[in-house]
């Protein structure tokens, strides 16, 4: 696997140059599209005292998951603080993954608060989703973040082993689901029966309606080889 470039603390450093800031905590998400599982919030806290990072922090996505189990220790040795939230499925069916999202990292960020004065919040992506839960922070998103800030690739990282982890110790309980490998995303085979079958609390509700639906529209496509004058490879 080929490396990417390497994020910076370059928007860090800026946020801490002010006398008197506060820790800056970058924040980034992983689950957001998984079918089962929850979803699950890295925020990692810098400031001026921290030394030179870990070589190998890179958004998490562009990494093995052996260099992400080798960088996870190494990050929370290098950063301030440092703090992983799980939000799960029940929760996500009850108020939308926004309202998930939100109520995560204002839990991670909130534990981190908790410790040490928080100067701004380094949010992964475009829509603010801390803000409208928890107010009470500077948030300000960065578009691509885990490729270009240090802080929010190292929370991508921390939140994504966690969470993989997790799904790993799942798939002990539920193994027809094939967690230890897919970790809760979709794939090939993965369908209505097997959510069925494996009857797991931690598949949403809005999940397995999706896979219901695939099936179904599936279905109807092989139907309509046999009657085409219906259009179901079109309507289903």
């Amino acid at each position: 696997m080929a490396t990417p470039q390497a994020p910076t603390l370059d928007l860090e450093w800026s946020l801490l140059a002010p006398p008197g800031a506060g820790v800056v905590v970058g924040v980034d998400e992983v689950g957001r599209g998984a079918l089962a599982g929850p979803v699950t919030i890295g925020a990692v806290a810098v400031d001026r005292t921290c030394g030179t990072p870990p070589t190998d922090i890179r958004d998490s996505k562009a990494l093995s998951q052996k260099r992400r189990q080798d960088a996870c220790p190494a990050i929370r040795a290098w950063a301030i603080d440092a703090a992983v939230v799980h939000i799960p499925a029940e929760r996500i069916d009850d108020v939308g993954i926004t309202q998930a999202l939100g109520e995560g990292a204002a839990q991670a960020v909130e534990s981190i608060s908790d410790r040490r004065a928080v100067g701004c919040v380094l949010l992964d992506g475009r829509h603010d989703f801390i803000t409208p839960v928890d107010a009470r922070w500077s948030v300000r998103t960065v578009i691509k973040g885990d490729a270009t800030c240090i802080s929010i690739a190292a929370a991508s990282i921390l939140a994504k082993e966690e969470r993989d982890g997790l799904m790993r110790d799942l798939h002990v309980s539920y193994p027809v689901y094939g967690w230890d490998r897919n970790v809760g995303y979709g794939t090939a085979r993965w369908s209505v029966r097997t959510v069925i079958k494996g009857d797991a609390t931690c598949i949403s509700i809005a999940a397995a309606s999706i896979l219901a639906k695939e099936e179904r529209d599936g279905l109807m496509r092989d139907l309509h080889v046999s009657y085409p004058v219906y259009g179901w490879d079109r309507n289903v």
